[in-house]
Parts: structure tokens; C-alpha cells; sequence
């Protein structure tokens, strides 16, 4: 498809409140032929491993699959805040249409996060894309990814870890003065409450499934992580 193109299949949504026309078969045309959020920093390409596991709010998923957008293939991402267990990202899809008007202007708050229609200014992921179009934007807090570092750091403050590998629930725990580590199957004792040096050097050597506790996470593989 060739930047400016004439756009004729224009359909009236409603995004959020922000009133909008898109060419449905257009955007989606482009959208096939893209390839996913490239950035290779480590905050851009956990955002791209949420996206592919559909770890996004059930509401973004929606719009993006009712107009054929593969989550993945965001036409910008960026790394706002690192907070504890949370990373807000702010995140958009270029769509071929126009806003048509805009209730109340500026962003929309939701429980998950906040949104916009607007006009992106460095759109990186959407080279050559047809006119005329705008851009749908996210702020949306996602969970944190965690390096087998955090996994340490916490092990050695003495905090608990539930975390999730090919559908098993796995946990590190501590009760009646010494640590546990429960694999999904079975729990097996690590070692006296206080030794934590050797609490972190033999969680790092069990082994889930096929990947032993410090690959899943150096790789980023685990789910549904807690630090409790």
C-alpha cells in the first residue's frame, strides 16, 4: 500500500468516547504486512512478549481485534516509569481515518488506564503509512519484568515468590523457620530460614519442567509473578 492513497471505505466507531471514521480494510491491509515493535531495549521488548501473550487489558484487546490489529505490532512504544512491580508504557496503533470529534477532549481515564486519539509526532513503527490517519494511544501499567537479580535481592529480604512456568504455579515460601520451594507437582525443603546465600544459590538450580528457576526469569518466560 502506498502513502496517500485515496480512502473510500471510511466506518463510523466509537473509540472510547472519541468519536472517529476508519477504513477497516486499509488499516488492517497495512497492519498484515507490518512486522512487530522492533525496539531491542528490554523494556520494549517485554511490552512485545506481554502483547503476544495478550497480557494487555481485555479492552484494548477488543478494539484492537475488532479492526484486525495484531497487538503486537504497535506503531509506538515507550517506557514511561519503572515503579516496583509495575512499568507504565505509553503505546499506539496508527489507524487509516480521521477523528471526527472528540466529546471531551485530551485523555479518557479507565480502571486499566488512560486513552487518547490523537497525532502521534514520531511514529518509528508506521513507515509509509497511507493518509489520512490518526493515532490511538495507551497509558496503561503492566506488570514488571523481573531478572533472577530481583529474584535474589527479594529472596535475601526474606519475601515470599509465586510465579507461574507452562501452566504450573510454583512458590517459594517460608514456614515453620525454613524455606520452601513447591514446583507445581511437589515441595521440596531448601534450607534454615536465615541461611538466605544458600536459600538463593539452590532456587536458582531447581529446575520446572524443562528450565531451571534463574533461566525461567533470565529469559522471561515465567507468569503471573507475585513478590509478596
Amino acid at each position: 500500500m502506498e502513502k496517500g492513497r485515496m480512502i473510500y471505505k471510511m466506518k463510523a466507531f466509537d473509540l472510547f468516547g472519541f468519536q472517529v471514521e476508519i477504513d477497516e480494510v486499509a488499516t488492517k491491509e497495512w497492519y498484515d504486512k507490518a512486522e512487530e515493535w522492533s525496539c531491542e531495549c528490554g523494556d520494549c521488548r517485554h511490552f512485545v512478549a506481554l502483547a503476544k501473550k495478550k497480557e494487555l487489558p481485555s479492552d484494548v484487546l477488543d478494539i484492537l481485534e475488532q479492526i484486525g490489529i495484531t497487538p503486537e505490532k504497535a506503531t509506538y512504544v515507550c517506557e514511561i516509569i519503572t515503579e516496583e512491580h509495575k512499568v507504565l508504557y505509553q503505546f499506539s496503533y496508527r489507524m487509516v481515518g480521521n477523528i471526527s470529534e472528540e466529546k471531551d477532549g485530551g485523555t479518557k481515564k479507565f480502571g486499566w488506564g488512560e486513552v487518547c486519539c490523537g497525532h502521534e509526532p514520531y511514529p518509528y513503527g508506521a513507515p509509509g503509512f497511507p493518509t489520512p490517519h490518526f493515532d490511538l494511544e495507551f497509558w496503561v501499567r503492566l506488570p514488571k519484568q523481573y531478572k533472577y537479580s530481583d529474584i535474589e535481592d527479594f529472596l535475601m529480604h526474606g519475601r515470599e515468590i509465586e510465579f507461574g512456568y507452562k501452566g504450573r504455579e510454583c512458590a517459594i515460601t517460608n514456614h515453620t523457620k525454613r524455606w520452601w520451594f513447591y514446583d507445581g507437582v511437589e515441595q521440596v525443603e531448601v534450607c534454615e530460614f536465615e541461611n538466605f546465600e544458600l536459600l538463593v544459590s539452590k532456587v536458582a538450580e531447581y529446575i520446572v519442567e524443562d528450565k531451571t528457576v534463574q533461566d525461567i526469569f533470565f529469559s522471561g518466560f515465567y507468569e503471573n509473578t507475585s513478590i509478596i
